[in-house]
């Protein structure tokens, strides 16, 4: 079972198998344990039977295989998002993330996890997919389906992680593994993917990451640490581009070491999306001058 006496936002019950009446079967030795005694299907038992081992190899291996079901490699990844996400995986990954905290695997696997999800998201808002509640426009010969929806699922993705403490648990896992360049450049993708999707709640908790937890020092001491990493400095630069989004952080940037860590990141690597993190970040900070 999950416990967590801090985390009063986080729907511990949905982490819990619950005793679902009498078994049916019959000549079972007494009181078996209910896992072994329900079919789950994958997902499910990942969660629910799987992650709430007392191994921490087999909780990874858990982790590691529910990060798989939803790397967009993996030709049903939506559909086994919106399964996890239904099922509450958010606060399950974080509340196992929060257990397990010295596996590097469980950390690194449950970022992976995290962005999936954030993938989701970016997927819904950007369609098309068949529905009969969208409204259908002709584009070059293809009907694009826009969701009104879609603004909500990924608004309630990041509020998700916001309220369950996901900052902080990200946060946390990048302390504990400081010389861990894969663990560094999980983390910064976590947090930017979750600070993508602009929305009240989500300029709140960049705000409390600037000023209560001194995200951007941790960034910024990241990026200059792994000078030679792409992926550390490609993923640094995206949460430093989040961030620059929100007027009343600008300053911090500033006075905080995000304008030479970006600058020096573009001078070091030419990757695509790390030019492009780049140039938003510059043009935010210091408009299309």
């Amino acid at each position: 079972m999950f416990h967590s006496k801090s985390d009063d936002d986080i729907p511990v019950a949905a982490a819990t198998v619950v005793d679902a009446g009498p078994l049916l079967a019959t000549g079972v030795a007494a009181d078996p344990p209910l896992a072994n005694t329900i079919e789950y299907e994958a997902i499910p038992k990942l969660l629910f039977v799987d992650m709430q081992q007392e191994d921490d190899e087999k909780v990874a291996a858990a982790v590691t295989k529910l990060a798989g079901l939803l790397n967009k490699s993996n030709a049903n990844w939506k559909v086994n998002a919106v399964q996890a996400l239904s099922l509450g995986a958010i606060a399950i990954i974080l509340l196992v993330m929060r257990k397990w905290h010295c596996n590097r695997s469980i950390q690194f696997h449950g970022f992976l996890v995290l962005a999936w999800f954030g993938c989701y998201a970016a997927a819904e808002l950007n369609g098309p997919y068949p529905t009969t509640s969208g409204v259908l426009q002709s584009y070059h010969g293809y009907i694009k389906t826009i969701h009104h929806h879609a603004g909500a699922r990924a608004t309630a993705f990041a509020v998700s992680i916001f309220k369950s403490g996901g900052i902080e648990t990200i946060m946390a896992a990048m302390k504990s593994f400081p010389d861990d360049a894969g663990i560094q450049a999980g983390g910064c993708n976590a947090i930017g993917n979750a600070f993508c999707w602009p929305n009240p709640t989500t300029d709140e908790a960049m705000a409390r990451f600037v000023h209560k937890l001194n995200g951007i020092e941790l960034v910024v001491l990241v990026m200059k640490k792994f000078q030679n990493n792409a992926s550390v400095q490609q993923m640094g630069c995206c949460v430093l581009r989040q961030l620059s989004r929100i007027e009343a952080l600008r300053d911090a940037l500033k006075k905080r070491g995000a304008l030479s860590a970006v600058g020096e990141a573009t001078e070091k690597h030419d990757g695509n999306s790390l030019q492009s993190a780049a140039t938003a970040f510059f043009t935010n900070m210091f408009g299309n001058k």
